[in-house]
């Protein structure tokens, strides 16, 4: 009986027992309650119980050994509590698979415990807060195919019989604190190898096989990338001490792609044009490394590309024309570099993007107001650069910081049955995420999604200026986009990260300034904003939501997070007038017309005339 995926509710009830005959029973994937009925394990014929993916809790009942036929049990991803030993499943002869990961569980397995039931094809227990060395006992699951301990706190070297076993096709021991080398050879068998994040050291095998996923990232390997690779299509070596250069083989015509990550390591040398063979290439990153030279032209063959992240290298030359191509990029990220010239006009082009960096560059000239046609935009960084001029007055047209969007995420899902179970798929799901480095006045923030909230727009650092127009210009403007403004989320420069304030030291704000602060606040409806600042000889510094230099005494700091009403133009007047201003948080408003207020995100300056 298959009620998988059926939006389930409720608990479990004592009358299943009445299915004396059923043989499967699958409640995956619903919104099941309460605890596992005692009552479930009277069903002695039954050879497959899958209960994962609810909202399961208590403990698993003692009468569980009682299922003799039982084949399959799975618990994944429930509420599931208690000190579990192992040796209460020995009844269990005919197992051959068990997943009790993402529970509360606390598991201990004893070395000296031999296993009474039959040889396993599949373990999951992830998070399952095993600790200790690596159980010996697997090391006689001769016919497990997979193997996921990943996210528990196993330490101790990484045991060398675990490549011998004949069938593993399937191995996640990632997030643990595993030590030890690699073998001299992988085996082809492998179409999952995840050791992200362990204490693994040494040098790099041969990779020249073929395989779904391989994930060595943010491990100790050094030496160089090995330069015969094979198609894998999901290679992530980031954040080990890797030197040399890319090797010029790494692709081939006849290679798929999916994902390649050598970010965070120490290589050097040129992007090899090669790369442009990478057929179906959805993300590259060679971020933090020591890469110089320029993009090669052949990065435009990879019309597949959803992030582009080349952040904090040697890189330089202008971007090349080809990337146009890449017209479904979502990330592309060229920031810490010494590129030069203009920010093209083409990139119009690429109307997916979602995350626009270019920060910290030599990039001259104006910001072309063909940036505005990027909808979809949610992250802009082009501060610290040599441009000039005015800032474009349509930058209201980014709509996808006026509106709520989705998560910035690649996904990979791959899917594999282990030993033909009915039921028994075991499916190694995958999420890759695109990480995005923010500097805000000089604090790195990084992050592994972009949710919705996080809008960002940084133009700082470079030689811009703002409010040319007169005011009857500014409210014209402002009125015809009033459509789009009044729905902005965070019209603001990074403090809607959850950065708060510090503890403001009081330094007596300038009078004009107090002025303005003032202002704002007698046109809110909001009572807590700026509290007791009407009152006479309150100084504006102290206050929460306002920060002075401590050096100069102005205002440099503006915290308008989440205010119900205030008439935009009557904020854009008061801003101008703190012309010292160096961060504002207008995030979540009720702001009406913001009067190109966004012209001064971030800004180290904001230029105002009359």
């Amino acid at each position: 009986m298959d009620l998988s995926h059926n939006q389930l509710s409720g608990t479990i009830p004592e009358s299943i027992s009445m299915l004396a005959s059923i043989e499967v029973l699958s409640l995956n994937y619903n919104h099941l309650t309460g605890k596992i009925p005692p009552s479930l394990c009277e069903l002695l014929v039954l050879s497959e119980l899958h209960l994962g993916h609810n909202q399961l809790s208590g403990t698993i009942p003692d009468s569980i050994s009682k299922l003799a036929s039982l084949e399959v049990l799975t618990l994944p991803s429930n509420r599931l509590r208690g000190n579990i030993s192992l040796p209460m499943f020995d009844n269990l002869t005919r197992l051959q698979g068990l997943d009790l990961s993402e529970n509360q569980f606390t598991i201990a397995i004893s070395t000296s415990w031999v296993p009474q039931f039959g040889h396993l094809v599949y373990l999951g227990l992830r998070s399952c807060n095993i600790e200790g060395d690596f159980p010996p006992l697997l090391s006689q699951q001769y016919e497990l195919e997979y193997l996921d301990l990943s996210s528990n706190y196993i330490v101790g070297n990484l045991p060398s019989w675990l490549w011998d076993l004949p069938y593993l096709r399937m191995l996640n021991l990632s997030y643990n604190q595993l030590e030890g080398s690699l073998p001299r050879k992988i085996s082809h068998k492998f179409t999952v190898v995840d050791l992200k994040e362990n204490k693994l050291y040494g040098s790099l095998p041969p990779l020249d096989f073929v395989s779904f996923m391989l994930d060595l990232s943010d491990n100790k390997f050094n030496g160089s990338i090995p330069a015969t690779i094979g198609s894998i299509y999901f290679l992530s070596l980031s954040g080990n001490n890797l030197t040399g250069k890319i090797p010029s083989s790494i692709c081939t015509d006849s290679n798929e792609w999916g994902i390649l990550d050598f970010s965070n390591n120490k290589l050097t040398g040129m992007i090899p044009a090669s790369i442009g063979l990478c057929s179906g290439l959805g993300v590259l990153k060679l971020a933090q490394n020591v890469l110089q030279g320029e993009i090669p032209e052949e990065l435009g063959n990879l019309q597949t590309l959803s992030t582009l992240n080349l952040n904090g290298n040697r890189l330089e030359g202008i971007i090349p024309l080809s990337i146009s191509n890449c017209t479904g990029l979502k990330v592309f990220d060229l920031g810490n570099n010494k590129f030069e010239g203009s920010i093209p006009v083409w990139i119009e082009k690429l109307t997916d993007l979602k995350i626009l960096s270019l920060t910290s560059n030599n990039f001259k000239s104006t910001i072309p107001t063909q940036l505005m046609r990027l909808h979809n935009l949610q992250i802009l960084d082009l501060s610290n650069n040599n441009l000039s001029g005015s800032i474009p007055q349509n930058l209201s047209k980014l709509y996808a910081m006026a509106n709520q969007s989705q998560i910035i995420e690649v996904e990979l899902r791959f899917s594999g049955s282990a030993g033909g179970l009915r039921y028994m798929q075991s499916v190694y799901e995958s999420k890759y995420e695109d990480e995005i480095t923010v500097w805000i006045k000089g604090r790195a923030l990084t992050y592994g999604r972009i949710y919705n909230a996080d809008k960002f727009m940084d133009l700082s650092g470079n030689n811009l200026s703002g409010c040319k127009e007169n005011q009857t210009e500014w409210n014209n403007t402002a009125n015809n986009d009033a459509n789009v403004m009044d729905k902005w989320w965070a019209v603001g420069m990074g403090l809607s990260y959850g950065i708060g304030f510090a503890t403001i030291i009081a330094v007596l704000c300038i009078h004009s300034e107090r002025e303005a602060l003032l202002h704002i606040k007698n046109n809110s409806s909001d009572s807590s904003l700026f509290v007791s600042l009407r009152e006479k000889g309150t100084d504006c510094c102290d206050l929460y939501g306002i920060s002075c230099s401590n050096t100069t005494h102005h205002v440099d700091a503006v915290h308008l997070f989440g205010l119900d009403t205030v008439e935009g133009g009557i904020v854009w007047q008061s801003l101008c007038t703190l012309t010292f201003l160096q961060t504002i948080d207008l995030s979540y408003n009720g702001i009406s017309v913001l009067y190109k207020a966004v012209a001064i995100l971030v800004l180290k300056w904001i230029f105002c005339t009359a």
